[in-house]
């Protein structure tokens, strides 16, 4: 399984790169002008270097209209030599489609719109393309639409939205029935369907503990701001299992911007070392 950690161009992130693979937003250019000048020295670092487009973003912020905004997509990709470009899609998270004033149907038709639009698009790299939805039904639904138009030809990666917020069904009478708790259900249907016919990107994968189980449902790739959140807490993350450990005062890295950026740099060496331990030192849950 490939992790791209998110990645921005703040002075501790800069300090923090490795030789690993990145994931930046199209919105974070936009958002921070740091990024325009910050992009090209991550990309010199990167192995492998995913560009999306960052509607989750915009939408935090009600900004509908960054949806029209495809065409910004291929040009930063050639400006920043980015291995692999997505399409600009709606996520489906209900709070989410109630910020930018959506309902499922029209999201799901804008995602579609843009999609076929990219397809068609000159880009200097590979596209990936994203199913959407909520219910597991909206992703079948989805995925046959896509199917219409040569989505899982092997040209494209697929990427699977609206997953960055799901948790794993523990199948307690809580979770049991809770679209919020279907990351599991919704990456192995989605997988089951397209059956090894493109390459599939999970976004935001928040538990390394979880990346192992998506890599057995038929997952390639996945991205994560988990060594940033873990940071930002003050928290290491484990080598072996994964899990995050508090810092106690004065242990550790110091808290300043340099300190920091060892903490992070630590923290995504240890979170690529828990995802590539042998499946059985990881529990699912």
């Amino acid at each position: 399984m490939n992790i791209h950690h998110v990645c921005e161009s703040t002075r501790c992130e800069l300090l923090s790169l490795t030789p690993s693979n990145y994931l930046m937003t199209a919105w974070a250019f936009k958002r921070d002008p740091r990024n325009k000048k910050g992009g090209h020295v991550i990309r010199s670092h990167a192995k492998h270097m995913i560009l999306d487009s960052g509607f989750l973003g915009a939408a935090k912020k009600g900004e509908l209209g960054w949806k029209d905004n495809q065409e910004l997509i291929p040009r930063l990709a050639n400006e920043y030599q980015f291995d692999l470009a997505a399409a600009i899609d709606i996520p489906c998270e209900p709070d989410i489609l109630k910020k930018v004033g959506l309902r499922k149907k029209e999201a799901f038709r804008i995602t579609m719109d843009n999609m076929v639009e990219f397809m068609g698009m000159e880009s200097p790299c590979r596209k990936m393309l994203v199913v959407q939805g909520w219910l597991i039904e909206d992703y079948i639904e989805n995925l046959k639409e896509m199917e219409k138009h040569g989505a899982f030809s092997g040209e494209y990666w697929i990427g699977i939205g609206s997953v960055c917020m799901r948790k794993p069904n523990t199948q307690t009478r809580r979770t049991v029935n809770d679209p919020a708790y279907m990351l599991y259900d919704v990456v192995r249907e989605v997988c089951s369907f397209i059956d090894s016919r493109a390459t599939i990107h999970c976004f935001g994968i928040a538990n390394p503990k979880w990346v192992k189980r998506l890599r057995l449902l038929g997952a390639n790739s996945c991205d994560s701001a988990s060594a940033v959140m873990a940071t930002a807490y003050r928290e290491s993350i484990c080598p072996d299992f994964g899990n995050r450990k508090k810092l106690l005062e004065g242990q550790g890295h110091e808290n300043t911007v340099e300190g920091r950026a060892m903490l992070l740099k630590q923290n995504r060496l240890a979170l690529e070392s828990a995802i590539n331990r042998p499946e059985e030192q990881l529990r699912m849950f």
